[in-house]
């Protein structure tokens, strides 16, 4: 499936394409008040599994919790070699942002 063909359901119920930047975006931003600063390896690790498990579920929508699960799946998996301060609230930072 393309992820061209994927439709984000946000709390509202109102859909938008999928777009990885917003990701990008959204992690950067709560990475920011964290005091958190990811490698350009980092982000790009971030987007290929962001992409890949959207592209597993094989949905045409995917619902905003699940992309946060899918997002702190990924900061998990970067955490885990480096142990960054503030890990934690980067996510929820992320959750209350989305």
């Amino acid at each position: 499936m393309s992820l061209n063909n994927v439709k984000v359901v946000k709390k509202d119920g109102t859909k938008e394409e999928f777009n990885v930047q917003k990701v990008v975006v959204a992690v950067n931003k709560s990475a920011y008040r964290a005091l958190i600063k990811f490698s350009q390896k980092d982000i790009d690790f971030i987007c290929h599994f962001v992409e890949e498990k959207v592209e597993e579920l094989g949905v045409h929508e995917i619902q905003i919790p699940e992309m946060h699960n899918i997002v702190e799946g990924a900061l998990e998996k970067v955490n885990r070699g480096k142990k960054l301060p503030g890990l934690s609230e980067l996510q929820a930072g992320f959750c209350a942002d989305a």
